[in-house]
């Protein structure tokens, strides 16, 4: 039995503007396409950093309440979230354009 070697390749070794369809379509269509992928990247990147934060908000949270001895998940225990009125959910605004019919 051969191994095989799934070794991702190293970061000198990448190269974010290789792929299948260079040289088969237009030099625009492909500068415009590796333009929108590396915003993509950039998004991607954002995402993970939020995340992170995120993170490490929440484990201060856990401390914060551990230390206090306050309760872990329970919903009584928090006060009431602010988002919009009582009795009238906020309307939530989308990031994405709209779908306008023709």
């Amino acid at each position: 039995m051969t191994e095989q070697n799934h070794a991702l390749p190293d970061a000198d070794s990448f190269d974010p503007s290789a792929s299948s369809l260079a040289g088969r379509v237009d030099q625009a269509v492909m500068d415009e396409l590796l333009s929108i992928r590396s915003s993509i990247d950039n998004i991607d990147a954002t995402l993970v950093f939020l995340l992170a934060e995120r993170f490490k908000a929440t484990q201060k949270v856990g401390v914060l309440k551990a230390t206090h001895k306050l309760p872990a998940g329970t919903r009584d225990a928090s006060p009431p979230r602010s988002r919009g009125s009582a009795g009238s959910p906020k309307k939530r605004t989308s990031i994405l354009p709209s779908r306008r019919s023709s």
